[in-house]
């Protein structure tokens, strides 16, 4: 009697369709790891494996050891391994030193996520923003975003934008919502709280807003904010992260509403020449060269 041979036709096909799966599966994978923050606002920069937000312990210790003795793998970022922040690429013995008196001896935290004492202030000879100047890691910042953690929002104008929008201004416009929580991004002291503008009066000057006076001098508008929204008063202090007032379309908006936020370098005055450019030390989301926000992009509120 003759065997009957199994039809093997059908292997060829479902090889294929486990090869294409495992392809897609592979590529999925790769997209969903893509990160773009700048490295620092994964952590500090001792946190060479990027296995938390917020702490530098023995398993950095240990990978930048293989690093340095063994060529194991490269620090998740460019200038992560860059602990004392004596060059921009290298990673070397100064770094270990560094790593272990940070870690053991209670050392000084590593050097390029020291907070900024001040934020930066430039004018060229014309009196305008020199808007051609890096804001630092975003690490270093002493400002959060201003809306509540896990929050995303789009950003609708950008630093020194073109006419019509922020030109010669360092600022920035947040798509929020009528409605939507505004939290404080830096602690201060409240010197302006008006709310009592109707959320459909466009007139500009008509804007209600919460202005913040920080401990170092500067300043913060967060404008545009809904009628009998605002949640503090004038002499209060806030800490960062507190509610200040919820978000609208009061003023000069045409009647989209959003939030304007501007820093300044001290209250004398509110005009484009005395604003400063600041980032936010919890922003995940696209930053240009020079460490920014960029107008149109996404932009995630991450724990602080």
């Amino acid at each position: 009697m003759k065997r009957m041979q199994p039809d093997l036709k059908p292997m060829p096909i479902l090889a294929f369709l486990l090869v294409s799966f495992l392809l897609i599966f592979s590529v999925s994978a790769q997209n969903d790891n893509v990160d773009d923050t700048p490295c620092c606002c994964q952590g500090l920069a001792g946190n060479v494996n990027s296995n938390s937000l917020d702490n530098v312990n023995i398993l950095d210790l240990t990978f930048i050891v293989d690093l340095i003795f063994r060529g194991g793998g490269q620090p998740l970022c460019p200038r992560e391994g860059d602990v004392n922040g004596d060059g921009n690429e290298d990673t070397n013995i100064l770094d270990l030193t560094a790593l272990v008196d940070y870690i053991f001896r209670g050392g000084s935290g590593p050097a390029n996520c020291i907070q900024a004492a001040h934020p930066v202030h430039q004018l060229g000879e014309d009196g305008e923003i020199i808007c051609d100047v890096d804001f630092g890691p975003p690490c270093i910042s002493l400002y959060i975003l201003p809306f509540q953690v896990g929050n995303t929002f789009s950003l609708l104008g950008s630093n020194c934008a073109p006419v019509g929008e922020h030109v010669n201004w360092f600022a920035y416009d947040f798509d929020t919502q009528m409605g939507d929580t505004i939290i404080a991004s830096r602690a201060g002291t409240v010197i302006v709280s008006n709310d009592q503008y109707p959320d459909d009066d466009f007139t500009c000057g008509h804007e209600n807003n919460v202005f913040i006076l920080h401990s170092d001098g500067t300043v913060i508008r967060y404008t545009h904010l809904l009628n009998s929204g605002n949640l503090v008063e004038v002499g209060e202090t806030v800490v960062q992260g507190q509610p200040l007032g919820l978000s609208g379309r009061s003023g000069c908006t045409g009647g989209v509403p959003h939030l304007h936020f501007a820093a300044f370098h001290n209250r004398f005055n509110y005009d484009r020449q005395n604003s400063i450019c600041i980032n936010f030390s919890n922003a995940y989301g696209w930053h240009n060269s020079n460490n920014g926000l960029v107008s149109g992009q996404l932009y995630r509120a991450e724990p602080y």
